[in-house]
């Protein structure tokens, strides 16, 4: 039993000090959610190039619903595109499409999840397209009380057009009070 333990416990301890490597490499977006999550729900698609060494790079679309409200947006992702690495996207899609050092296998799910979920979206998004996006579906926020947090990541796909990938993925937005 106790070597089972401390076999648990060198892991954990190896896993932690490998995590800014992890991380950096994915380019987490940065910026957790640490308050409570409340509704509304909203449903967001987004699309991202997250091509290394793109012209392209870090050009996002998101569109929001809300029951019977929408609105859209294009604009730079401002995680995707920052130099030099551990803060830009340097893995890609998933760590081996548009890679800059691809690794052995893809991990789409993955490095979605790391890079968005339960992540305040000002830390991607310009906070004039935030507030434009979110009026638009009659949502209003602060930078305090009601903060937009991306709670679930859905069917995250990897899709090369030309030379470049292409990440597209479904989530759903919440509020983050604190």
């Amino acid at each position: 039993m106790r070597r089972s333990i401390a076999f648990v416990a060198l892991a954990g301890l190896v896993s932690l000090l490998h995590a800014p490597e992890v991380l950096g490499g994915g380019g987490q977006a940065g910026d957790a959610a640490e308050g409570k999550i409340s509704g509304p729900a909203i449903a967001a698609t987004i699309v991202i190039n997250p091509t290394d060494g793109s012209e392209t790079k870090g050009q996002t679309t998101v569109r929001l619903s809300k029951g019977s409200a929408y609105s859209a947006a294009l604009f730079q992702h401002a995680q995707a595109t920052t130099v030099p690495p551990p803060t830009g996207w340097i893995r890609g899609c998933d760590g081996v499409n548009g890679a800059h050092t691809p690794a052995s296998t893809p991990d789409v799910e993955g490095l979605t999840a790391i890079r968005f979920v339960d992540i305040r979206v000002r830390s991607w998004m310009p906070d004039d397209v935030m507030t434009a996006l979110f009026a638009q579906i009659g949502v209003f926020f602060n930078d305090t009380t009601r903060i937009p947090v991306i709670t679930d990541v859905d069917n995250p796909v990897c899709t090369q057009v030309g030379t470049d990938y292409f990440l597209s993925f479904t989530a759903i937005i919440q509020l983050e009070t604190q």
